[in-house]
């Protein structure tokens, strides 16, 4: 895919009050691609894109990483998350940056401020809240179950149930897919890095 010029996507990534379809549109325009462009090389369809970029709506959290990746950023850097110029990163209880809400039933708050190596989050996920779909990307990946469970498979056909006090590794390339199960809310403290996210 064309990538957008640098300037573009760093201006663009670091606006955090422009709603995240609309950040997606003006980088969709930099790199002079249509919504059926678009389409054609993510499998997301023209409907979802047009609405997502509408509303900041719609698009299931694994579309959410596939169309980041397409424009050459990250779901980090477009939730503005990478904002901040500094070499440490005091964050208070309660005070955590929440992405942009796409998926339903998913809340994904930053832990750490600025360009780190390592993205470090924490996941509010609702009953029945998942990635809606497997995704791989660059990277390894750490995760900590705080409470409920949350179901991972890996490459299509290893399925690993974690309970609260669970701990979790894997290479961000292995295929994944993540979803909560149980019937409670499950909070998870989730790693990325290097900041592939």
């Amino acid at each position: 895919a064309p990538e957008p010029p640098a300037g573009v996507a760093a201006a663009e990534a670091s606006a955090p009050e422009v709603p995240v379809g609309l950040k997606m549109r003006r980088l969709r325009q930099a790199a002079h691609e249509t919504l059926e462009d678009v389409a054609q090389a993510t499998a997301i369809p023209v409907s979802v894109l047009s609405t997502f970029e509408r509303t900041s709506l719609g698009l299931s959290f694994k579309a959410l990483h596939e169309l980041a990746r397409h424009f050459g950023t990250t779901v980090a850097a477009i939730s503005g998350q990478e904002d901040y110029d500094q070499r440490e990163s005091l964050v208070r209880s309660g005070a955590w940056a929440t992405w942009p809400p796409t998926s339903p039933g998913v809340t994904v708050q930053a832990l750490a401020r600025g360009q780190t190596l390592m993205e470090c989050h924490r996941f509010q996920l609702a009953p029945g809240a998942s990635s809606e779909g497997t995704y791989e990307h660059e990277g390894e990946e750490f995760l900590h179950v705080l409470t409920g469970s949350l179901e991972i498979v890996l490459d299509g056909d290893k399925f690993f149930v974690l309970e609260a006090g669970d701990s979790f590794y894997f290479e961000s390339r292995r295929p994944h897919a993540w979803r909560n199960a149980c019937g409670q809310e499950t909070v998870v403290i989730w790693i990325n890095t290097p900041s592939s996210f």
